[in-house]
């Protein structure tokens, strides 16, 4: 029979970000230290694994959604005590930077985004009335099951 001497669960310090207002960017660094006599052995972020040193400090980037994102930080020691601590990170809606990269629109995964555009018709072609003729209004709705973190057009914010 193994005998734990450590019942404590793990201290959690959350160094950053700041929660105090709202940020404008699709992620954030979430740093900071668990401590426990016994030593941590895993940091978790919202179930899944956050990089960690063998003196506590951990850190892990998370993805935001618009509006507001719970993250819960769970630290596990070597006596398989935990602790969780939750921080709340509210986004704005934001314009995104030139160059940027979206997610492929040919996941298959289950709870991908539904996009249906109702205008411009698509059974039906468009033509360029002029060559300075350099953009065009599209219209639709996008619906998520699990919440939408941005939706991008030709690589700019919607």
């Amino acid at each position: 029979m193994h005998f734990s001497p450590y019942k404590e669960p793990p201290v959690i310090i959350i160094a950053s970000p700041d929660q105090s207002h709202s940020v404008k960017v699709s992620s954030v660094t979430v740093a900071g230290t668990a401590e426990n006599k016994s030593g941590i052995v895993n940091v978790f972020m919202n179930n899944s694994e956050a990089e960690l040193d063998e003196k506590g400090r951990f850190r892990a980037e998370v993805l935001l959604k618009i509006g507001r994102n719970e993250i819960n930080v769970t630290a596990v020691d070597i006596e398989k005590n935990q602790s969780v601590k939750q921080i709340v990170i509210n986004r704005e809606k934001s314009i995104i930077a030139k160059g940027k990269v979206p997610i492929s629109t040919e996941t298959k995964e289950k709870n991908a985004p539904k996009i249906r555009i109702i205008s411009p018709d698509s059974t039906r072609s468009v033509s360029i009335i002029s060559f300075r003729q350099t953009s065009i209004t599209i219209t639709g709705f996008v619906e998520s099951k699990v919440g939408l973190l941005e939706v991008l057009v030709n690589c700019q914010m919607a």
